[in-house]
């Protein structure tokens, strides 16, 4: 069991130094949301921050978790390096859990840059610490968890960053990131549920302002938890299908 736990945790060692913690990447996840409080701090001014901060942490974490993630395993398998990892004595359930909890690891490193930052613009402050770090812990792993999905199914590295952008942005202007659910066109709103990160966004706002849009914070945490089971199984059957 020992020896399983320490493969684990050199592939995430190793990811870490290979892929995610290199200049460009630590650029995107923290300099992106940046520009986009910038954006909105100049298009609509100081007073609609603090009810922003939540969706602006919310982009962090996602930005942050699924860059990367969603293109280790095609990386890997078109270097040849991902069948010498099935090699090893680790099932692929633990090899999948190993990517993403590395890559969740990666994206709450630079979200907490991101809070750190925002914090000294936006005069506001977290009302419930622990749920907030609850709900961005499960967020991180679920959207890594989608990262490592995308990674898994595409089949040049080139497509990866198409297909997670357009996930990523779609989810960015139909999940409350700059208008609340509840105050979006009824046409729209249904879609909203549809996708992780209105659960993200609703959980942090809980957390930080102390009251959801539309979603409570608790349920808020066991939709996401379920997204993240329905990704880690679609996963380990997308690999299982590749497979020779």
């Amino acid at each position: 069991m020992w020896e399983r736990v320490k493969i684990l945790l050199f592939i995430m060692l190793k990811d870490a130094h290979v892929y995610y913690f290199k200049p460009p990447n630590v650029m995107w996840g923290i300099g992106f949301p940046i520009v986009l409080m910038l954006v909105v701090f100049f298009l609509r001014g100081q007073g609609d921050l603090p009810a922003l901060f939540p969706g602006i942490v919310a982009v962090a974490v996602i930005f942050g978790t699924s860059s990367m993630a969603a293109e280790v395993i095609i990386l890997e398998r078109l270097a040849g390096t991902f069948d010498r990892l099935l090699l090893a004595p680790v099932p692929l359930w633990a090899l999948i859990l190993a990517k993403a909890v590395g890559g969740a690891l990666f994206g709450l490193a630079t979200t907490a840059a991101v809070i750190v930052i925002t914090l000294g613009f936006v005069p506001t402050s977290i009302y419930s610490p622990l749920l907030f770090i609850l709900v961005l812990t499960v967020s991180a792993l679920t959207f890594s968890l989608l990262g490592t999905l995308i990674s898994a199914s595409v089949k040049a590295a080139c497509d990866a960053p198409l297909m997670s952008n357009m996930l990523r942005f779609t989810m960015i202007f139909l999940c409350g990131v700059f208008v609340p659910v509840s105050q979006m066109p009824e046409v729209v709103r249904p879609l909203a549920y549809f996708l992780p990160l209105t659960y993200a966004v609703d959980g942090l706002r809980q957390a930080s302002l102390g009251q959801p849009d539309v979603v409570n914070a608790y349920l808020a945490l066991l939709v996401l938890g379920g997204i993240a089971a329905l990704l880690f199984a679609r996963t380990q059957q997308v690999l299982r299908q590749s497979l020779p």
